[in-house]
């Protein structure tokens, strides 16, 4: 499977950072966007999600690999967004899925 940009916005072709050391969690970031939803905005709107986080990973902890990632990192992240809770359920459903 090649990464395409299906999954991704039109300015992301490949996986976040956070989800490219391993060959394994970056199929997953891909499956996850291509395979379980079907909806182009749900889709974009997820992986601008994943994005976010892998980007606020590494600055916030140094942490670049997906198994580095503990729970009270994805809850410190969901806490500090500046966000309707609405849109923080967003978040937080697209980071359970890649977590999943």
């Amino acid at each position: 499977m090649t990464n395409t940009a299906i999954a991704l916005p039109p300015t992301r072709r490949e996986p976040p950072a956070l989800f490219t050391p391993e060959s394994r969690a970056a199929k997953r970031f891909m499956e996850c966007f291509t395979v379980h939803i079907e909806s182009a905005h749900t889709r974009r709107a997820y992986s601008r999600t994943a994005c976010a986080f892998s980007a606020w990973c590494a600055a916030q902890y140094g942490i670049h690999q997906l198994d580095q990632v503990e729970p009270m990192r994805v809850a410190a992240y969901i806490t500090g967004l500046d966000l309707s809770t609405p849109s923080k359920k967003q978040h937080l459903t697209a980071l359970r899925m890649l977590f999943a």
